[in-house]
């Protein structure tokens, strides 16, 4: 219905194609905002910021110090120093 409405923006002799994938694209995007807005806006209702900021990683806990050293240190250096700043 968008492009049927707004037919009269495409240029002849560009890619109807690439105008009409631009247009699913666009309301892709405003539906995954309204999206996110409405959850955040549900979510901040029942939570304060402080906690919805909060985040703690689970660690299995079957894994050792020992293991996770052990782990680090058999992959190479650049992945090791990317995945520690990570």
């Amino acid at each position: 219905m968008k492009a049927w409405n707004h037919q009269g923006s495409f240029a002849e002799g560009t890619n109807i194609k690439a105008w009409l994938f631009t247009i699913l694209l666009n309301e892709f995007r405003a539906q995954r905002r309204s999206w996110f807005k409405t959850r955040v806006t549900q979510e901040s209702e029942e939570l304060p910021l402080s906690e919805m900021l909060q985040y703690e990683a689970p660690v299995p806990e079957h894994i050792s110090d020992e293991d996770l050293l052990q782990a680090l240190d058999s992959i190479p250096q650049d992945y090791r120093d990317v995945l520690l700043l990570v």
